[in-house]
């Protein structure tokens, strides 16, 4: 991390806290119907970190500020909306060797399905596509 370049780190969506999340969680598994109450320990939110080969970073890090928000979040959105949930954070990390952005879902997607029933470990394989169809290739 480069102590420097700090002030280069954008927030895009500030992360949803913890009684938030919870009570997203809670709203959206009240549409199943569920028998049995939210666990304790239960996953209340998904996060993840959007990154870049590195033939792409050049490219991301010649983008203005606002052009890179663009991309991160439509990455965001386009990844929500294809696990049919919503972002509640995003932060991009320009102060590190290579661009990157976290984000953050709540753990329950819009109809109550828990997104650790959807996102597999197979999961990233068929997200990687997102990134360049949802920013077209520069230069």
């Amino acid at each position: 991390m480069d102590q420097e370049r700090t002030a280069d780190n954008d927030l895009i969506i500030a992360p949803a806290n913890p009684t938030t999340l919870r009570q997203t969680c809670l709203e959206r598994r009240a549409q199943r119907n569920c028998q049995r109450i939210l666990k304790s320990d239960a996953a209340i939110a998904m996060g993840g970190i959007i990154t870049f080969g590195t033939e792409a970073q050049a490219v991301i890090q010649a983008l203005s500020r606002a052009e890179q928000r663009a991309m991160y979040r439509s990455i965001g959105e386009r990844l929500a909306e294809r696990l049919n949930t919503t972002l509640t954070g995003l932060v991009v990390h320009n102060d590190e060797a290579a661009p990157h952005a976290h984000f953050q879902m709540p753990g329950y997607d819009l109809d109550g399905v828990p997104l650790s029933k959807t996102v597999t470990r197979r999961s990233p394989a068929r997200y990687r596509t997102l990134r360049a169809k949802s920013w077209p290739r520069r230069g």
